[in-house]
């Protein structure tokens, strides 16, 4: 930058000394401007992503005492009627309340079963979360690199292709108890690498990404697939995301679509 001096006399002198100044600094306040909305937009962003992940432990602790809870009224009902059955010997009366007993046991191992069931759709339910994350974060932050070779930072975009489903469909159900194992390999792509997702435990899921356009047009869509009973029928885990024009914002589906959750 440079700056000219210039004498000039009387008080129409000083004012146009003043406005070279301010001309010559304009385009520096306004990148100072810039980068201090970008990063109270990162702060906030920051905060946002803390938050949820707070919730997200909290349900997982309060899934995991009503659980707790079911396996221990399951366990109580079932030694209940041992203890009737071996204090009554083979009385016909003591036949039939055993027999009531079973059919009530019976009752509580179909809620169980689904209770269970319920309980593990908390994996889809949490990574699909996590995805959708990980696609509004790389949006927000994109031009901020530059593509190889090239001084001009890339549009804003969500990460642009398709993958999965990871692991394949079917994967799972071929595993011990309906469990996929870990597979490194799996998840080291382009875009699982550029989401940083992938599934460094046993799962019962396979997951999807889709994302296209840039700027106002991008959309994506994350996606859970399971069959937890392994009957061939999947059930579908689904966020989809895409920009607003007017503030170039990332908005999202109101909640989750989900088709045959239990299954």
């Amino acid at each position: 930058m440079q700056i000219s001096t210039v004498v000039v006399r009387g008080r129409s002198g000083l004012m146009l000394l003043a406005v070279l100044f301010c001309g010559a600094l304009v385009t520096s306040c306004g990148n100072n401007a810039a980068r201090e909305s970008t990063d109270e937009l990162k702060t906030k962003l920051r905060a946002e992503l803390k938050a949820e992940a707070e919730l997200k432990a909290e349900a997982e602790l309060k899934a995991e005492a009503e659980l707790k809870a079911e396996a221990e009224l399951k366990a109580e009902a079932e030694l209940k009627a041992e203890l009737k059955y071996v204090h009554y010997g083979n009385e016909a009366a003591a036949i039939k309340e055993f027999a009531a007993e079973l059919l009530l046991a019976s009752a509580g191992g179909r809620a169980m079963a689904k209770f269970q069931a319920k309980a593990k759709t908390t994996e889809a339910v949490q990574q699909i979360k996590k995805l959708y994350d990980a696609a509004r974060t790389y949006f927000y932050f994109s031009n901020e690199s530059n593509s190889r070779g090239s001084t001009v930072s890339i549009p804003k975009q969500f990460p642009n292709g398709t993958v999965g489903p990871t692991p394949p469909l079917g994967t799972c159900c071929g595993s011990a108890n309906g469990k996929c194992g870990v597979t490194a390999s799996l998840w080291n792509t382009n875009i699982w690498n550029t989401l940083r997702f992938s599934m460094d435990d046993p799962h019962y899921y396979s997951y999807t990404y889709i994302g296209s356009g840039t700027e106002e047009n991008s959309q994506f869509t994350v996606r859970a697939n399971g069959d937890l009973d392994c009957d061939g029928v999947y059930s579908t885990f689904e966020m989809v995301g895409s920009v607003n024009a007017a503030d170039n914002s990332v908005t999202g589906s109101a909640g989750f679509f989900k088709q045959n959750e239990l299954e």
